[in-house]
């Protein structure tokens, strides 16, 4: 994509952050919004990843209004510098697209000590979300997009075992996270239904990014045989871009998107005694050092 398609409207009044933006589809997302007129902040762990993203996009779009943040978001301090990072530089921000995700092929830590996939591919996202949310309704209407995975459907969730798994499976430790990117975007979109700001979360699907790269372990080594017959990340992203600013979606929300259609979630997710369980967890995670178990 390099430049706005005819007929679609500018996003000159959008103010926009992206994380996991060094690359894949969080780059791209990047790319289609700059290309429409937005306001792009661009959120990469990596300095230098970060700085040829930038670069590379202000090539493309010389008028592009870019901002940069650094943060690792597996950790809650930087998490907690990145909000007031944005709410000093990107005061008029309206749409939040929590991109960031990573794939863990054998059992690593966070920071605060949560194992590595949960912490970064849901907590993030529920902490920066909390964090920005007072900006995003003081701007409203604002849109928060959350991007989640078919394969939620497959989470088995034990509570006692997400911090600080007992045993390590890597594709359950990642379906897990996803299942809370789902429950968290309907119970969000519940708790924020009067300020304006809507919250969805969209599976984008198979895509051919470096996610997969090293996770060749368990049911990885399956989904992997299909990544050369998968969108592009451009393709993907598109998705995330219609959710996150088209008309037609506003006012919309607490919906689970495949690609850019409504499509069924977990049967769980329905529940509201998961979807407080999870939130009451995710408080608790991340207000205080987490414990080995849920107690």
């Amino acid at each position: 994509m390099t430049g706005r398609t005819t007929g679609e409207p500018s996003l000159q009044d959008r103010i926009c952050l992206v994380t996991g933006a060094s690359s894949g589809i969080g780059l791209e997302t990047a790319r289609g919004l700059a290309a429409r007129g937005a306001a792009v902040g661009l959120v990469c762990r990596s300095p230098a990843r970060g700085q040829a993203a930038l670069r590379a996009l202000s090539e493309e779009f010389p008028a592009a209004r870019l901002t940069l943040f650094h943060a690792d978001l597996s950790s809650q301090a930087e998490i907690r510098r990145l909000a007031e990072d944005v709410r000093a530089q990107l005061p008029g921000l309206n749409v939040l697209i929590n991109n960031a995700g990573t794939i863990e092929k054998a059992h690593r830590t966070s920071p605060d000590g949560i194992e590595l996939q949960f912490a970064t591919n849901y907590l993030s996202l529920f902490l920066l979300t909390s964090l920005l949310a007072q900006t995003l309704a003081a701007n409203a209407p604002a849109r928060v997009v959350n991007v989640a995975s078919g394969i939620h459907g497959r989470a088995r969730m034990d509570w006692d075992d997400l911090v600080s798994p007992r045993s390590y499976d890597a594709f359950q430790a990642y379906a897990r996270s996803k299942f809370a990117v789902v429950a968290h975007s309907k119970s969000a979109a519940q708790r924020l239904a009067d300020s304006g700001v809507t919250v969805n979360s969209v599976e984008p699907g198979l895509t051919q990014t470096a996610l997969l790269d090293d996770a060749k372990v368990g049911m990885f080594k399956v989904v992997r045989r299909f990544l050369r017959f998968a969108p592009t990340a451009a393709q993907s992203a598109s998705h995330l871009v219609r959710l996150a600013v088209d008309p037609e979606f506003e006012g919309v929300s607490g919906l689970y998107f495949r690609k850019s259609n409504p499509a069924k979630a977990a049967k769980a997710i329905a529940d509201p005694e998961v979807l407080q369980r999870l939130w009451a967890f995710s408080e608790r995670l991340t207000t205080q050092p987490a414990p080995d178990r849920e107690p």
